[in-house]
């Protein structure tokens, strides 16, 4: 699959669901082992220290589960002076009576945070799940994550409930927020 590309953003985005090229499995490698331990931890997904320190591991994972679809952004004008931007990905369900709904994630690597990329990212993502006739497509937040609430709530997407006191980081229980957005 092609890149698409946003000029007034300067980010390219590949889809890695179909036979993702080594540059790609390189990439993305080097987005989670170079993120700061906040972001790392806001991200959620993976254990923290497994996720920065562990990248090779938990790209493997990614890679090889047939039911995600991942989208890598990279900066086209700074390639080779920073990490990629970001990873987001949509997670199909293999129970066909889900296969209308499906698990969403993004991480933006502290350096792009806070310039656009996410929305760009989550646009995109939208329109993969559409490809695939996804109806529904859900998340997960920390409470106190609110610029990505924020961010998620400005995509449209709506709170459908609190797991509360789920986790416990940061020396104290906190809950984490179910969204989720029609498309």
């Amino acid at each position: 699959m092609e890149y698409w590309h946003w000029q007034e953003w300067g980010m390219k985005i590949r889809n890695l669901m179909n036979e993702p090229k080594d540059q790609d499995i390189y990439e993305l490698k080097r987005l989670f082992s170079s993120l700061d331990e906040e972001t790392a931890e806001n991200y959620g997904r993976f254990n923290t220290n497994d996720l920065r320190f562990g990248a090779e591991t938990i790209v493997e994972r990614i890679i090889g589960d047939k039911n995600e679809i991942g989208l890598i952004g990279m900066d086209d004008e700074h390639y080779y002076l920073g990490p990629p931007i970001g990873y987001a990905h949509i997670y199909l369900s293999e129970k066909e009576s889900r296969r209308h709904s499906a698990g969403f994630g993004i991480v933006i690597h502290q350096d792009y945070q806070g310039q656009g990329y996410g929305e760009q990212l989550i646009k995109e993502a939208i329109k993969t799940a559409k490809r695939w006739k996804v109806k529904k497509i859900w998340l997960h937040v920390y409470s106190f994550n609110k610029p990505a609430i924020g961010l998620y709530r400005k995509m449209g997407f709506k709170r459908e409930g609190v797991f509360r006191k789920e986790e416990y980081k940061k020396g104290r229980f906190v809950d984490v927020i179910s969204m989720a957005k029609w498309i």
